[in-house]
């Protein structure tokens, strides 16, 4: 997959209160990759910007604002453009999943 961005200010800050797009992750790119192995108890280390799903499969997890789960059914190959703090074990049938930090 390739993403094409066009960048209109290379000085741009996304706002925290907004959904991150494919530009936040070209201006404001991952500073670090994490494999994520999927836990219906343990939250991520830190808030991921996006994952990333290498398997194709269903894929449940908690935004950063939300105390509820949303499975997203046949996910990938591809990037999640969510920002996540859990990714449950209960309902994740996708594999191979990084979190863009």
């Amino acid at each position: 997959m390739v993403l094409r961005v066009n960048v209109v200010d290379a000085n741009y800050e996304p706002d925290d209160d907004q959904p991150i797009t494919t530009t936040d992750l070209n201006n404001q790119g991952a500073t670090s990759l994490v494999a994520v192995t999927p836990d219906d108890t343990e939250e991520l280390a830190d808030i991921a910007r996006a994952l990333y799903v290498g398997e194709a499969g269903n894929i449940a997890v908690i935004a950063e604002n939300d105390t509820d789960a949303v499975t997203f059914s046949d996910f990938g190959p591809g990037y999640l453009m969510v920002r996540t703090k859990q990714v449950l074990a209960t309902g994740t049938t996708a594999g191979n999943i990084v979190a863009l930090m």
